[in-house]
């Protein structure tokens, strides 16, 4: 498992640079319960949770996706959802989220940013994940409807060839 690194306990914000008229960007530290909260609260929406750290390269690769896909299909019908897997335990919370901020203000990532507060490894297993990345997709009902982790049985596109291909099929289901 790629172990993120851990992250601070601090709510911040900063405005995104003009080029991102999408608004401000902002991180919000929850327990694994709390984004429960968070996801049950977008009932009505698509929700894409992207499990990711700044420490794995590959999640660092697709982030970039999950702001393009919120911006595609917009905040009415999908939140994005960012769950940052950082907190490994071995840092303070305080010290991870300007890393994590930092990153999210170059990726213009106005949607909802999310360091957790439980360890990276203790999240995974509640998620019934061995590592990230991972994308979970939830449909309007708040049901899950797929788990993606990342697999060359994903093809070239990777985990958001099929993330899109699914929020494509439930905007469809309508």
């Amino acid at each position: 498992m790629r172990r993120p690194r851990p992250q601070t306990a601090i709510t911040g914000s900063a405005t995104a640079p003009e080029v991102d008229s999408g608004g401000e960007i902002t991180l919000q530290v929850l327990d694994y319960a709390g984004v429960q909260k968070l996801i049950a609260g977008h009932r009505g929406k698509i929700v894409v949770v992207d499990f990711w750290s700044t420490a794995c390269p590959p999640c660092v690769k697709e982030f970039p996706e999950l702001v393009a896909i919120q911006a595609r299909i917009g905040k009415e019908q999908l939140a994005g959802v960012s769950l940052s897997l950082d907190y490994d335990g071995s840092e303070k919370l305080e010290e991870i989220k300007p890393r994590v901020l930092e990153f999210l203000q170059k990726k213009h990532a106005t949607i909802d940013n999310v360091l957790c507060s439980d360890q990276a490894e203790d999240v995974c297993k509640k998620a019934g994940i061995a590592a990230v990345p991972a994308v979970f997709v939830y449909d309007r009902d708040g049901k899950l409807r797929e788990r993606m982790i990342e697999s060359k049985s994903l093809g070239d596109k990777g985990i958001y060839g099929r993330v899109n291909k699914l929020v494509d099929e439930l905007l469809a289901a309508r």
